[in-house]
This record gives structure tokens, C-alpha cells and sequence, in this order.
């Protein structure tokens, strides 16, 4: 990924854009933005050097947070990421990037291992990410040498609903990616849950329900959702078990849809006649 200042980075993201796509054909660009005319300007100088291509490039954009004004603009940042996505082939939104250390520079904050002063900004950046489909991609910890404190840092990240975190050290790999896969027992949790939804969906089914003392509906039902498919993706979960479990729970719904239609389908019985 590319990360350039927001002031000069048009004409040099058009240049490495142009010399990497001619090696690869899907590249990721990060780019700090905080307003759509920037990104227009972006697509406009790019669209420039493609002209005459037989077979444009296509980039995976991620759109870099790290200012008040780019944090409050970000909605109409991504809607505009979004449109050119659908209207040409060069870019397509992938996620965003939470430049925390620049963003406290420029409210003026202060800095602290706990992350209190960039706390709402996290949280909206998840929330802009996820409602449009996107990435999120949470904050870099610069004292890499400090693994309980990366270790903390990942796990909360993960706990806000982030995708992934910038790391700047390999020390930071594996802490990172531990912290970000669930643990056996969530990943157990989680498919005992969904095989006792399957089972009652195939019974007629259920508003709600009770595993082990706890109250299941479908806010539940979909985090766990959310957690087989981390598993999976992270190996931790065979892919043919995950499989197997939701084509069951497939199964078991169709079956439970099939029996209902044909006992609504049944004739009604004549009383005997006395």
C-alpha cells in the first residue's frame, strides 16, 4: 500500500499507479483524503494516464482517515469512492484506514496508551465501514517493542468490530493476527449455537431461543455467523466442517419449510356423520 500527504500526492499516486499496473493487475492505493473533490481530482488524473488502454487497471482503493474535516466528510467520501467504483474500472473501495496519530495532531489532542482521544473517531470509522461494506482498518501502535501493549491494543480493535491493524514492525505480526482470529472456545460457542438454530428452524423455528443459560436471537445468531466465517478464513475451522454445518442448517430449514407447506396443502377431513 501507498500512503502520501493529502496536499501533494495527486500527480505522484497518478505516477506509482501508473508504473505498478504495468506489473500487476490489481494493486491496492492508500491515499489520506478528507474531501470528495480531492478524490475527484484523483480519478481525473488517473482516468488521464488510462486513456487509450485496451485494459485499464483495476486498484483496490483504501481511503485514509486522519483529520476532524475528513472524519466528518467521510460518508460523502465514500459515497463518492462508491460511485466511481460503479462507473469505471480503475477503482474500487476497499476500506479505510484510521490515521490516528495525525488525527490527534490535528484536533489537537494528546496522545495516550489507552486511546481515550481518538475513541469516537474509531468507532465511526467502524460504523462508516461496515454499513457500507467496507474494511476497516484500525490505528498503528508505534512503540512496537511493547507486545502487552500491542496485545491489548489488537484485542480491543477486534472487540470494536475493526477488520485488521496497520502494522509497522514484524514483531507485530503475529500478536496482531492472534489477537484478531477468535479463540476455540468462541469458535466452539458460536457452531454450537448455530447447529441448535438450524435444528429449531427445522422444527417450525423460533423467535428466540436458550443455549446454556443464555438468550439467543438474531443478533446473536449473526455474530456467530461472523465468527465461523473468521474461523474459517483463518484456518482455524475446516472449511468442509464450516461447510458442512451451514448446509446443514440449510437442509434442516428447507426440510422445515417443505414439511409446513405440505400440512398447510392437506385437505381438511370431513367430521363423521352420525
Amino acid at each position: 500500500s501507498l500512503s502520501l500527504s493529502p496536499l501533494h500526492s495527486l500527480h505522484s499516486l497518478c505516477k506509482y499507479t501508473y508504473l505498478s499496473s504495468l506489473h500487476t493487475s490489481r494493486n491496492t492505493q492508500a491515499t489520506p483524503t478528507s474531501n470528495p473533490p480531492q478524490m475527484k481530482q484523483l480519478f481525473e488524473k488517473v482516468a488521464i494516464l488510462c486513456k487509450g488502454w485496451k485494459k485499464r487497471p483495476e486498484l483496490a482503493l483504501i481511503t485514509q482517515v486522519e483529520s476532524a474535516i475528513g472524519l466528518l466528510n467521510l460518508r460523502s467520501i465514500i459515497e463518492y469512492d462508491l460511485q466511481d467504483s460503479t462507473e469505471s474500472t480503475i477503482f474500487v473501495m476497499s476500506g479505510l484506514i484510521f490515521g490516528a496519530d495525525d488525527y490527534a495532531a490535528d484536533i489537537g489532542a494528546v496522545r495516550t496508551t489507552g486511546n481515550m482521544e481518538v475513541m469516537y473517531a474509531r468507532q465511526s470509522i467502524v460504523a462508516h465501514a461496515k454499513a457500507y461494506g467496507l474494511q476497516a482498518i484500525d490505528l498503528v501502535n508505534i512503540n512496537f517493542k511493547d507486545s502487552e501493549l500491542l496485545q491489548r491494543e489488537a484485542q480491543e480493535g477486534f472487540t470494536f468490530g475493526f477488520t485488521g491493524k496497520q502494522i509497522i514492525h514484524p514483531l507485530q505480526v503475529t500478536p496482531v493476527q492472534e489477537a484478531y482470529t477468535p479463540a476455540e472456545d468462541k469458535i466452539s460457542w458460536a457452531v454450537n449455537i448455530l447447529t441448535e438454530f438450524a435444528r429449531l428452524q427445522a422444527a417450525g423455528g423460533a423467535g428466540a431461543f436458550t443455549v446454556a443459560g443464555q438468550m439467543i436471537d438474531m443478533p446473536t445468531i449473526k455474530q456467530c455467523q461472523n465468527i465461523v466465517a473468521l474461523a474459517r478464513a483463518a484456518g482455524k475451522l475446516a472449511a468442509e466442517e464450516a461447510n458442512e454445518a451451514e448446509a446443514k442448517e440449510a437442509k434442516e430449514a428447507k426440510e422445515g419449510e417443505q414439511a409446513k407447506e405440505g400440512k398447510e396443502q392437506q385437505p381438511p377431513q370431513s367430521s363423521p356423520q352420525k
